[in-house]
């Protein structure tokens, strides 16, 4: 039996996630999710405790994309490691291609990516963008507002 490597995994999640995401098939996302999800990007960060704000971020990006105009909508891994001896959990890097047709309407970018292993599924539990935010909606205005602290209790 030959062992799966850390960049067949990281890019299988890559993959898995963007094409739930992207077709708005949220309901899955949970396998691939961990929470608390920290995403950091260049102009701030964000620590999400639940599951469904997690699902809502993503589908508030997915509308963010399909309002510039996105048809295509790819991530590909640059490189991954395991992070333990146990290979349960792997740091890797992808860049982010955001485009409509074959025209870029971003240019491409890294993010960064932790993966744990949870039972049989991989999960995302940090997720880091060379980008700011401000210019790559990851966190949108609906998000930030669902999660303001005062909203929280």
């Amino acid at each position: 039996m030959t062992a799966i490597s850390p960049t067949d995994i990281y890019q299988a999640n890559l993959d898995a996630v963007a094409q739930m995401v992207f077709s708005g098939d949220m309901s899955r996302l949970q396998d691939l999710i961990s929470v608390p999800l920290v995403i950091q990007m260049a102009d701030g960060s964000m620590q999400i405790d639940r599951l469904e704000d997690v699902v809502f971020m993503l589908a508030e990006q997915r509308d963010n994309l399909l309002n510039l105009g996105t048809t295509e909508y790819h991530r590909i891994c640059v490189d991954a490691r395991f992070l333990d001896p146990a290979a349960t959990q792997i740091s890797g890097r992808h860049k982010t291609y955001v485009m409509r047709g074959a025209t870029y309407l971003l240019e491409p970018f890294i993010c960064e990516m932790n993966l744990t292993k949870d039972a049989a599924l991989w999960r995302v539990c940090l997720m880091r963008c060379h980008m700011k935010n401000s210019d790559y909606t990851v966190i949108g205005t609906g998000t930030r507002e669902r999660l303001r602290p005062e909203r929280r209790n």
